[in-house]
């Protein structure tokens, strides 16, 4: 069973400031450089209630002797697995905010380039 947030909640709504400028090296050709920061919140989220904490061991290897793996590896790598104590597929999920989990925000920055030429061409 699939339970919806409730009704007149908010969709995520990125904000997005953005700075560019913009010169001009000769007549019709110019460079702009611009900066955008992107931020998205009111992320949803799937929660399997049919699984808990419970259900799920902690696993260790060791990392292979490598010269190209950190301090050249042979160091415990640890990892989350699932156990056999619940039946595999089992799915009760409940579809809400991120929020009600902790605040998750994304974030972008990104920088743009672009050269403009403007030519004229007559016919």
């Amino acid at each position: 069973m699939c339970q919806l947030p409730t009704p007149n909640t908010q969709l995520p709504i990125p904000k997005r400031p953005v700075a560019l400028v913009q010169h001009e090296l000769l007549p019709r050709v110019s460079v702009d450089v611009g900066y955008n920061r992107r931020v998205f919140g009111n992320h949803f989220f799937t929660d399997n209630r049919a699984i808990g904490p419970q259900d799920f061991d902690l696993a260790t290897i060791t990392a292979p002797n490598n010269p190209n793996l950190p301090n050249g590896g042979g160091y415990p790598v640890t990892f989350v697995t699932r156990n056999s104590r619940s039946p595999l597929g089992a799915t009760d999920n409940y579809y809400t905010f991120a929020s009600d989990y902790g605040d998750v925000t994304t974030c972008w920055h990104g920088v743009g380039r672009f050269a403009r030429f403007n030519l004229t061409i007559n016919f």
